[in-house]
């Protein structure tokens, strides 16, 4: 499903590149028009700059024929703009739509090499009775490391407690010192 993606991105990039190429070269006519009274002048194309005399003054054989081109030039122009405008969004849409599903394989490929390593480790594992095999080990050793400062704290911890203790038994001293000289003063006196 996700080269179907990724085909799709490549197809959007040329119909992109196809479209801004189209865009650019669209011809558009000329802003000037000349209008004759020939023969011709009836059946020229829309791209020629020629029109008809229609009417027996110039200016308004120039006007007519100068609005009918007007309209024209103005589909060209949007032709044009509408056929880069769209080819430079299509490009950019399929370039982010092929990276995002190149990066899409890209995670399930690294979710298949991770549970291919599962497997193997499943598979290289032996009975309870047996020596683990090697990726095993490396997985208890990891795991009595991770756990390994949680034991260590254990023997500090009691450590602590009997210092705590002593100190207790210091203080008790002091004050039984302390009271006995008070005691020695008092039968002095």
């Amino acid at each position: 499903m996700k080269k179907l993606g990724i085909f799709a991105a490549v197809i959007g990039v040329i119909a992109a590149v196809v479209l801004i190429i189209v865009g650019i070269s669209t011809s558009v006519p000329e802003k000037y028009v000349y209008v004759s009274s020939s023969s011709s002048a009836y059946s020229a194309s829309w791209e020629s700059n020629t029109g008809a005399q229609y009417l027996g003054g110039d200016a308004y054989n120039y006007i007519v024929e100068a609005s009918l081109k007007a309209g024209y030039y103005n589909a060209m122009v949007l032709k044009k703009t509408l056929n880069i405008v769209g080819g430079v969004l299509l490009l950019f849409i399929s370039v982010f739509f092929g990276l995002s599903c190149a990066s899409a394989q890209a995670k399930a490929d690294e979710e298949a090499r991770r549970l291919e390593v599962l497997k193997e480790i499943a598979k290289n594992t032996k009975g309870p009775e047996e020596e683990p095999a090697p990726a095993v080990e490396r997985v208890r050793m990891r795991r009595t490391v991770e756990e390994a400062p949680a034991e260590a704290a254990a023997p500090a911890e009691e450590a602590a407690a009997e210092m705590v203790e002593e100190a207790a038994a210091a203080e008790e001293a002091v004050e039984k010192a302390a009271e006995e000289a008070a005691a020695e003063d008092s039968a002095a006196e």
